[in-house]
């Protein structure tokens, strides 16, 4: 179980994806473990993970031979903690946004074949994809969220993608990085319909890890 609080003092980047093994957030997950590695300045930042999922599929999207996340990241190298938001409560505190049927899909259409050269056909979808999706039918109209949190626990910058595939980029990250204390508090968000989230409860959904 974690609370946000138990970062403080340290930057945080807080990312809402959808399923374990949805093949988007496998990418994006591989592009923020390779950037950790090269970066310097990634030592400086603890990256935690949301998926709309239960622990028991959130574990086999971890670690499984089946899943997607182990096929682009060494799945004994993770700089990430990751959560499993099994009833979408914290999604919704953070007001994580979704997408209809019909936008989805047209978003997707034009991935298939990045996704079918990164994941091969055969092993794009797995049955444990389809139990999960089972499970969880609404997380694939689910779209990114993804927060950048200084010291104190006040959020500074905010991505609300509007496709499934989109990211924030590595120069945004850097940028937060490298502020001091003080251009932080120039850049926070100010949104009233986004309170700022210090020492925020996960465990107030009963929220489990895996490493």
């Amino acid at each position: 179980e974690h609370k946000l609080s138990d970062f403080r003092g340290t930057k945080v980047m807080l990312c809402f994806y959808r399923f374990a093994y949805c093949p988007y957030c496998a990418y994006a997950i591989s592009q923020i473990a390779g950037n950790y590695k090269k970066l310097a300045w990634a030592t400086k930042l603890k990256i935690v993970l949301v998926f709309r999922t239960n622990h028991s599929f959130l574990k086999q999207g971890l670690f499984n031979d089946d899943a997607l996340i182990p096929r682009l990241v060494d799945r004994d190298c993770y700089p990430f903690i990751a959560l499993a938001d099994a009833t979408g409560d914290v999604g919704r505190t953070y007001q994580v946004e979704s997408k209809g049927l019909g936008g989805s899909v047209a978003d997707s259409v034009p991935n298939v074949p990045m996704l079918f050269g990164l994941y091969g056909v055969c092993n794009l979808i797995s049955t444990t994809m389809m139990r999960e999706l089972y499970n969880f039918p609404s997380t694939p109209l689910m779209l990114p969220s993804e927060l950048l949190i200084d010291e104190n626990g006040v959020l500074i910058d905010v991505l609300r993608a509007e496709k499934a595939s989109e990211t924030m980029n590595v120069g945004r990250i850097s940028r937060f990085l490298l502020m001091g204390e003080a251009e932080n508090r120039a850049s926070r968000v100010r949104n009233t319909e986004f309170p700022n989230k210090r020492g925020f409860d996960f465990s107030k959904a009963n929220r489990r890890a895996t490493q």
